[in-house]
């Protein structure tokens, strides 16, 4: 099919595939940039992309076309997210400090077109319309999202607490398993508080990310030694 011209993902980009394709795992990652831009990434799989693109969240008109091909178009090309964000002007490092969602498909029912977190599903009968539908339902989510934010930049206790996780963490003592045993109340704590990274107060999303980073480096020494 005519090569899509918003992706970066293309004829020039494309990656060498060694093994079989396998579209079950098939899914939509969508990344909420700070200055209200969205990037789309089609993933054919966990490890390889067939979309990648940089849009405006509020240009509904154009994220209906491209959630329209995303949804429905089958592609040749396919690369790795690592090796082509660049191109969009965003490095990966900071695309992996954005907040993001999944849609993905039900491979247990086939009525189910893709389940989403927007509080529903997409049908199979739905198909035609789907672009529009998620475009539309992003916007919502969004600002759903950017009230939950205020709330929580209102409070007086937000940006303290988060600096107090950091601080925690980062005097815990003893072994990698001692250490994260420790402050796991304030990982679990930040993985439910994870829409932070999504907003628009540029003092709460870098308190949220300089706590998570020190707790995803316990979490990850924890990991190395009990996986």
């Amino acid at each position: 099919m005519e090569e899509p011209v918003l992706s970066v993902i293309n004829q020039k980009t494309q990656e060498k595939i060694t093994c079989n394709r396998d579209s079950r795992h098939k899914h939509i990652q969508i990344y909420f940039l700070p200055n209200r831009e969205i990037i789309i990434d089609g993933s054919e799989d966990y490890v390889y992309s067939y979309w990648l693109s940089k849009t405006k969240l509020y240009d509904k008109a154009l994220n209906s076309d491209i959630f329209g091909l995303v949804t429905n178009g089958v592609y040749d090309y396919l690369a790795h997210v690592t090796n082509v964000v660049d191109k969009l002007g965003v490095s990966y490092w900071k695309l992996s400090k954005c907040f993001s969602i999944r849609l993905e498909k039900d491979k247990g029912d086939a009525n189910i077109l893709w389940k989403t977190p927007f509080g529903k599903n997409y049908m199979l009968d739905e198909r035609e319309n789907i672009g529009k539908k998620i475009a539309d339902d992003l916007v919502t989510y969004y600002e759903e999202l950017q009230a939950r934010c205020r709330d929580m930049e209102a409070s007086p206790n937000t940006i303290s607490i988060l600096h107090r996780m950091e601080v925690e963490a980062s005097l815990a003592t003893g072994d990698a398993v001692q250490r994260y045993q420790k402050v796991n109340h304030h990982m679990e704590k930040l993985w439910e508080w994870s829409f932070i990274k999504a907003s628009e107060s540029e003092k709460l999303r870098e308190a949220y990310v300089s706590a998570y980073e020190v707790l995803s480096g316990l979490y990850n020494d924890y990991m190395s030694v009990v996986r």
